[in-house]
């Protein structure tokens, strides 16, 4: 009786451990719900972020800001975007603090204010910012100029003035004689009208 009971034990132990899945074909057993739990698969792009500045404005004794605008070709949106930036001679801030989300192809503007932190004999200088977002690997960096006197704001605002390069253009011989002639021959038709007009009544 205890060789059958013994028996009748290993064969039902056995029968479950061969109807039990392995760990392996557990993990391998796709969850319906898992499709929908969220993104599932990531990947590395180069598209670019560019960025323009504009509007370096003095604001006050030893203070300047600057607008940096960007914009990116990314086939998706960046979130918690932002600008950050770290002087030994200024004192930096940045509005918005934050962007939450950033969409392909929008223009995302932050306003740079800074000022001196302690006295120096420059009437502008260099800030470096880095620019971060939580899909990007690294952050790239940008740096601006922030001009401290009226004279280096008007400066720095012809420097981010590019031109555009020489192109030719055809001008008529004596063009102005034919504006000036053009504005004397209308002269003269509202003049002969009026008289007309006077003749009649």
């Amino acid at each position: 009786m205890r060789a059958i009971a013994c028996s009748l034990a290993l064969l039902s132990g056995l029968a479950l451990v061969v109807g039990r899945p392995s760990a392996r074909e557990l993990s391998e057993t796709p969850d319906p719900d898992a499709a929908h739990s969220g993104p599932t698969e990531t990947y590395t792009t180069f598209e670019s972020i560019e960025y323009n500045v504009e509007k370096a404005v003095h604001t006050g004794p030893d203070a300047g800001e600057v607008t940096v605008t960007l914009y990116h070709k990314y086939p998706s949106s960046l979130h918690n975007v932002r600008l950050h930036g770290a002087s030994d001679v200024l004192d930096v801030k940045v509005a918005p603090a934050l962007a939450e989300e950033f969409k392909p192809t929008d223009f995302l503007s932050f306003i740079v204010h800074a000022s001196l932190s302690r006295p120096i004999e420059a009437d502008r200088v260099s800030l470096p910012l880095a620019i971060h977002a939580d899909e990007f690997t690294a952050e790239p960096t940008i740096e601006i100029t922030v001009p401290l006197t009226a004279e280096a704001e008007r400066e720095v605002n012809e420097s981010l003035t590019l031109p555009v390069g020489a192109v030719e253009v055809r001008v008529t011989p004596y063009g102005n004689l034919a504006y000036y002639g053009c504005i004397v021959g209308t002269l003269g038709i509202i003049g002969w009208l009026i008289v007309r007009r006077r003749r009649a009544a």
